[in-house]
């Protein structure tokens, strides 16, 4: 079963009573300096992080007190929740703990606003690691989707624009994630940007899994 966990990191030290209904609440340690510079670094979609992230000291860490069996319903359930305290808390920053990645708080709490299991927050959950080489290719991969018991989405040295690679991962880790039907070796997805054909190989990171691999030539 996934062992969800969200860390709000705060201005203020919290008040003796942070509880909230349905969660689980323990201090936490405040990031240190080198995961500061590491949370920064992954949070590429937040450029005020390494600024926002170095006067925080401290941290609280929550869980659901009784989690969903589904793990998009536990996470679902307990970005809500997290969202909610880090709103009562005046938070400054919300961390998705299963990847490290760190989001202001508003942002994360305006994802979650309307999160469902039909339209979960992807970018607060996964992490998206593009890379490129000499040749102007990009690859990239996503970090996370295994802790949904589902297979990681990548991309491998495509000369196609980076948004476009990564609004064509997007759609596939949602779909991934929210089909009850596994996707198959050489089967095509129906994406935003057309159809796309999917294999199922060995995982760019060399970690021993197979990964979703989409072909972007």
């Amino acid at each position: 079963m996934a062992d969800f966990r969200v860390r709000l990191h705060l201005r203020d030290a919290p008040p003796p009573s942070s509880a909230l209904e349905g969660l689980v609440v323990t201090s936490a340690a405040p990031l240190s300096e080198g995961a500061r510079a590491e949370a920064a670094r992954k949070a590429w979609y937040w450029p005020e992080a390494e600024a926002a992230l170095g006067s925080l000291e401290h941290a609280l860490e929550l869980a659901l007190a009784e989690a969903p069996a589904d793990p998009l319903e536990h996470a679902i359930a307990l970005t809500r929740r997290a969202a909610t305290l880090a709103a009562r808390l005046d938070a400054a920053a919300c961390e998705w703990t299963e990847t490290g990645l760190t989001h202001a708080a508003a942002s994360f709490v305006d994802q979650a606003s309307d999160a469902g299991v039909d339209d979960p927050p992807l970018y607060l959950w996964l992490e998206f690691e593009a890379r490129s080489n000499d040749a102007r290719e990009t690859s990239l991969l996503t970090r996370g989707l295994a802790s949904f018991g589902r297979r990681e989405v990548e991309v491998a040295e495509s000369r196609r624009s980076l948004e476009e690679i990564l609004e064509c991962v997007s759609d596939a880790a949602l779909y991934e994630l929210t089909s009850s039907t596994p996707v198959t070796d050489g089967e095509t997805l129906e994406l935003t940007r057309g159809k796309v054909r999917v294999r199922i190989m060995p995982s760019l990171r060399n970690d021993g899994r197979r990964a979703l691999r989409l072909r972007l030539p």
